[in-house]
């Protein structure tokens, strides 16, 4: 039977078949629709709404740690400025202190109520606000703890006494040349401006809460949340906050005990159950310092309150269509027979054209063209036929244009690994795309004295085509720097930083390890920006140590501060591994990272092997450990063996 007289039949039995069974059903259609919808509408609305508070918590609280290593960087910056000051005279040294704490201030994120140094002697200095000079701020209890610790420490949040607001500090110690503790330097952040990084959609922000909270501290209580601010939103008065130490409870006790359970397992969610009567949407994070975290939490109805009004106007679609169906299919009936025959020919003829095309299309010809000047969806199906081969064409010089840029990157990459008296090094990298982000390289550095060498190992955020050109930008700016500034690498990292800071995206940086291996003494100095420690094996003790990580990741904020760490001395048999987080990271099919630990044992086990074969077995290892499936990140290390 030809084609022609199929599509008759087809538009006939379309037409009468749902013209005799139209009247009948046509209570019952309405009903199972109506049900239908509402609850897919309902289903969809509450998914969204559950994604998006997810969503806004988890945006929320990556901006507190973004800020978090800022604060952490501005607050060792202030230390250590101000120790620098110690020895001018006071004048000097107040007129020293006001300019740190400006420029610490610029930097800092909203939120900033007061930068304060607190000597054990009793003296004190306060910006932007004074204090009374007869006051002895010694008794803080922050105070205390960075005395006893001599570390970095995040307190609160807490009621500040002088002003009543809820703050955030974050203090540490000031050491004299000598290393003797002369005073603690902090800076204050106020919680609520920390709360404004949360914004609700409009449609829910009148009637929401959005509430700053902790776990009891009572053993009564440890199963209960205690509201510590809660943020109110109203037309008349805007924004406001107040502190509060109101218990957070639910008649839901199920799905409270859950949801607490939750938060001690350190487990974001968003849960429903009644909140004062009502029944609402509960959004929760992780707790942070002092064991705050955030809850969102929004009225149900509010959440589906737009699912009624699209319900509404789909029955009243619904209903007007059903009253003129029968006259339409009729209407429709008649048509389809004069039509089926006059039009069964002009549609048939194009769908023959399309099939040879295609075949030409397939044998690589992809200047293949069809016309077809039917003025319906067939033109409109052959138009896009025609545009078929020029996008083919497109994809295959895009991926020869790729393969040539992987090979342009491959070529940025040392050619050879490096010589160097009494050691072995070699690298290795491994791109997930065709071009990636991850960079490795070896520095010659002549103009040092002694043998020396300079090794470097980056990971840039992302992969693929971004990636692969800020590795570039970071592979020339830093060869310049290396030869610049030589062993002095905190500048020469703070010189990369404000370079990458400048010309790429708040969202783009590199985490960056830099070494220089001495052949005179067998040692090693090292900076990193917020790369992950390298791992040193100790051949002697059989024994692994980290080193550590001495600054933020490059390129994320101008006027970065790194330090700079070393020298070590090496012995005979030692080994250095020098990687980026797509080694340990590596997720097999069942979700498992492959991990520092296996990492460890697999460094210990082919410890007599020599560089080169090294780098080939944890390559190996890691590759195995994902398949079936590919890597989803770049695989870069450098590993150095002293001899």
């Amino acid at each position: 039977m030809s084609i022609r007289k199929k599509l008759l039949i087809l538009l006939v039995m379309v037409s009468l078949i749902p013209l005799m069974v139209t009247f009948v059903l046509r209570q019952m259609s309405m009903r199972i629709a109506r049900a239908h919808i509402t609850q897919n509408i309902h289903t969809t609305m509450d998914k969204n709404a559950r994604n998006s508070l997810a969503e806004l918590l988890a945006h929320y609280e990556q901006i507190m740690v973004r800020e978090q290593l800022l604060m952490e960087g501005l607050i060792r910056s202030q230390a250590r400025e101000t120790e620098l000051c110690l020895d001018l005279d006071e004048e000097q040294r107040i007129q020293a202190l006001m300019q740190i704490y400006t420029d610490v201030s610029r930097l800092s994120p909203k939120g900033l109520l007061r930068q304060q140094t607190l000597m054990v002697d009793g003296s004190f200095i306060c910006y932007p606000e004074a204090m009374a000079p007869d006051l002895d701020f010694r008794g803080k209890p922050w105070f205390d703890r960075v005395r006893q610790t001599s570390e970095l420490l995040r307190i609160g949040p807490y009621i500040d006494p002088v002003t009543q607001n809820a703050l955030m500090t974050i203090a540490m110690p000031i050491h004299q040349k000598n290393g003797v503790l002369t005073g603690v330097t902090a800076i204050d952040r106020q919680v609520p401006d920390l709360m404004t990084n949360m914004t609700l959609p409009e449609r829910w922000r009148e009637d929401a809460e959005r509430l700053m909270v902790r776990l009891g501290s009572q053993k009564k209580d440890r199963n209960r949340l205690t509201i510590f601010l809660r943020s109110h939103t109203t037309r008349e008065r805007g924004v406001g906050y107040s502190i509060e130490s109101e218990i957070l409870a639910s008649d839901d006790s199920v799905n409270y005990e859950a949801m607490i359970q939750s938060i001690k397992a350190q487990q974001p969610g968003v849960t429903r159950m009644d909140y004062r009567g009502k029944d609402s949407l509960w959004a929760y994070g992780r707790a942070s310092t002092g064991g705050v975290l955030p809850v969102l939490i929004v009225p149900y109805a509010r959440v589906v309150e737009l699912a009624a009004v699209i319900e509404d106007q789909l029955m009243g679609q619904s209903q007007l269509w059903w009253r003129f169906g029968g006259m339409v299919l009729l209407v429709v009936f008649v048509a389809m027979i004069v039509l089926g025959v006059t039009r069964a020919r002009a549609i048939t003829q194009p769908i023959v054209a399309l099939t040879e095309a295609s075949g030409r299309l397939a044998t690589g010809d992809y200047s293949t063209r069809t016309r077809i000047e039917t003025g319906d969806e067939l033109q409109i199906l052959g138009e896009a036929f025609n545009d078929i081969g020029p996008h083919l064409l497109d994809r295959e010089r895009m991926k020869r244009s790729l393969e040539i840029a992987g090979a342009i990157q491959q070529n940025l990459l040392p050619r050879a690994n490096p010589t160097l008296a009494h050691f072995d090094i070699a690298g290795r990298c491994v791109y997930c795309d065709q071009t990636g982000g991850d960079y490795y390289d070896f520095i010659p550095l002549e103009d040092q004295p002694g043998g020396q060498l300079g090794v470097a190992v980056g990971d840039v955020t992302g992969h693929g085509i971004g990636a692969a050109l800020l590795m570039a930008a970071v592979r020339g700016v830093f060869r310049q720097g290396a030869r610049e500034y030589g062993d002095r690498l905190q500048e020469l990292l703070a010189h990369c930083n404000n370079q990458l800071a400048q010309d790429s995206d708040d969202d783009k940086f590199i985490t960056l390890f830099y070494g220089i291996l001495s052949s005179r003494d067998r040692s090693l100095i090292w900076a990193s920006g917020g790369h992950d420690p390298a791992l040193w094996y100790h051949h002697r003790t059989d024994r692994f140590e980290e080193l550590p990580n001495t600054g933020p990741p490059v390129g994320l904020f101008e006027g970065m501060v790194f330090d700079q760490l070393g020298p070590i001395s090496l012995e005979s048999g030692d080994i250095l591994v020098i990687g980026t987080d797509g080694i340990w990271e590596a997720q097999d099919s069942g979700n498992e990272m492959f991990g520092k630990p296996r990492l460890m044992e697999l460094i210990r086990t082919n410890q007599e092997e020599n560089v080169q074969a090294l780098c080939a077995s944890i390559t190996e290892a890691v590759l195995n450990f994902v398949t079936p499936s590919l890597p989803e990140d770049d695989i870069t290390l450098v590993v150095i063996k002293t001899h």
